[in-house]
């Protein structure tokens, strides 16, 4: 696609997500990068542009601390060098946003009603379809904090 169309100008990889190790993200960065240099040799030294690497940071919900931006930076330069290279012309695109304000945001709702199953005290509340989907299916990776309040906000 890259010979047939020369408008293509950057590539774009989705490495990292909630529960991935930083050496699983570092091996997709590393391959889509031997893709960039791939399109080059093909298509010419300077045909790629861009290189996005996208999909963030695992976001620890347990703790203050978190993946050190600093330790994945070190780590993306001792691996792909030339993407800190002087005479390098690729833009990198990082999108770590998730990671960066996922701690800052918050969520309010209102129990709509409780029950029990068993011995088992349940809340029901509306926080959106769409929210929280992830916590629900793979909780172990997807951990929220969650914080709940009485009517007088005790």
């Amino acid at each position: 696609s890259f010979k047939k169309h020369s408008w293509l100008i950057g590539l774009h990889v989705h490495a990292g997500s909630q529960g991935m190790a930083l050496e699983q993200q570092m091996k997709a960065v590393e391959e889509t990068y031997s893709l960039v240099r791939e399109i080059n040799q093909v298509c010419g030294e300077h045909r790629i542009k861009f290189f996005d690497i996208g999909g963030g940071f695992s976001v620890n919900f347990k703790s203050e601390e978190d993946t050190k931006i600093e330790s994945y930076g070190a780590l993306l330069k001792e691996r792909i060098p030339q993407l800190y290279s002087a005479d390098s012309n690729i833009q990198l695109i990082t999108e770590f946003g998730r990671w960066l304000i996922a701690k800052a945001g918050f969520a309010i709702s209102r129990i709509e009603y409780t029950k029990n199953c068993g011995d088992r005290p349940i809340a029901v509340q509306h926080g959106g379809a769409d929210m929280f989907v992830r916590t629900v299916y793979n909780p172990d990776i997807w951990p929220l904090r969650i914080t709940a309040f009485d009517g007088e906000g005790e």
